[in-house]
C-alpha cells in the first residue's frame, strides 16, 4: 500500500526567519582582554559597504541602481589601485592588459602580454586586491542578472511563452559570463 507523503510527516510550526536578526549583539572576549561585538546592524552595514553602497540604519533593501552605482565606485577604485600597482612594478599597459579570473578564482591576463606572468604573480601576492577584483566581478554579474530579470519580467507579463523562449538562457546553469578590466588602449584607438 502506498501512503501519501503528507500522511508520513507530522505538521511542524516554522518561526519567521526575521526573528533571528532581532537577537542581541554577540560579544566575545579573548584571554588578552580584547573584546569583539557583532551586531546584525553592523553586519548589514559591512555588507552594504562591501558593495560600495551607502547604508542608512534600518534600511532593509537596496535597489539595482544602488548596486550598479556601488559597482562603478568599486570599479573606479579598483582600476586606480591596479594602475598604481602597475606603475610601482614598471608594468606598461602597452600593449593593453585585459584582466579576468579563471574558474579557480585566480586573476589572469587574457591573451598575450610581455608581463603576463609578472602581473599574475602580483595578484597572487596581493590577495586583498585579487579579492577586490573577484568582488567587482561578482557584483557585475549580479547587476547583469538583475537587468536581464527586469527585461524578462516585462516581456513575461505581456506574453509568457515568448518571454521564456527569448530568455531561455536565464534558466541555464551552464551560463558563464566573464568580467574583465582593460588597461591601456587597444591598437588603433585613442582617447
Amino acid at each position: 500500500m502506498i501512503q501519501s507523503v503528507q500522511a508520513g510527516y507530522p505538521i511542524q510550526s516554522v518561526q519567521q526567519a526575521s526573528n533571528a536578526y532581532a537577537a542581541k549583539p554577540v560579544e566575545s572576549t579573548q584571554s588578552a582582554g580584547d573584546k569583539v561585538t557583532l551586531s546584525p546592524e553592523g553586519m548589514i552595514a559591512s555588507f552594504y559597504s562591501g558593495m560600495g553602497v551607502d547604508y542608512t540604519p534600518g534600511q532593509t533593501s537596496i535597489s539595482l541602481e544602488e548596486i550598479e552605482e556601488g559597482l562603478e565606485r568599486k570599479r573606479t577604485e579598483l582600476t586606480g589601485n591596479i594602475n598604481a600597482l602597475f606603475q610601482k612594478n614598471d608594468i606598461s599597459a602597452t600593449p593593453p592588459v585585459e584582466l579576468t579570473s579563471d574558474g579557480a578564482g585566480n586573476i589572469r591576463v587574457k591573451g598575450d602580454h610581455p608581463d603576463k606572468e609578472k602581473i599574475e604573480r602580483l595578484f597572487a601576492d596581493n590577495p586583498d586586491l585579487a579579492n577586490d577584483f573577484r568582488g567587482a566581478s561578482a557584483q557585475a554579474s549580479l547587476v547583469k542578472a538583475g537587468k536581464e530579470h527586469l527585461e524578462f519580467a516585462k516581456e513575461y507579463a505581456k506574453n509568457p511563452e515568448a518571454a521564456v523562449g527569448k530568455y531561455g538562457s536565464l534558466f541555464s546553469a551552464l551560463k558563464n559570463d566573464e568580467f574583465s578590466l582593460l588597461f591601456g588602449e587597444p591598437a588603433g584607438e585613442t582617447a
